[in-house]
């Protein structure tokens, strides 16, 4: 059992998953449904304009949106981190989001190279006069 305090209301929790307690949790949840109820009944509102008629903060807007737990209808987009094109949910557009991929492909491979290539024959000792006499 780890305890830990809530990270929004500083109240002592059982942390299982998240680093919020049970009631914030649910508190942020009523915020989201109220989100997304909002914006399908007024699906060209603007991010503000939820923020506003919702009374809760752009940021937390935002939040959900690049989580992926909303996606924006009509004309409502927000821009995408790495290059700035107009998305409707996510943190990145889907070039960018293929970009990021090969990106990283292109990383894991050169490591598993790089790993493959190194000579593992000798030892290492942590005695300097040691060191390299076992190749």
């Amino acid at each position: 059992m780890a305890l830990a305090n809530c990270e929004r209301c500083g109240q002592l929790f059982n942390r299982v998953t998240r680093s919020i307690c049970p009631n914030c949790i649910k508190e942020e949840e009523e915020a989201f449904d109220e989100i997304k109820e909002y914006i399908r009944s007024h699906d060209s509102a603007t991010i503000s304009e939820v923020a506003e008629a919702t009374q809760i903060s752009e940021e937390r807007v935002l939040h959900y949106l690049r989580e992926g737990r909303l996606e924006l209808s009509g004309t409502l987009t927000y821009a995408c981190e790495s290059c700035g094109t107009p998305i409707r949910t996510g943190r990145f557009c889907s070039i960018c989001q293929q970009t990021l991929g090969s990106d990283i492909a292109g990383v894991a491979k050169a490591l598993k190279q790089q790993m493959q290539s190194k000579d593992t024959s000798g030892y290492y000792s942590q005695n300097p006069t040691l060191r390299g006499k076992g190749k």
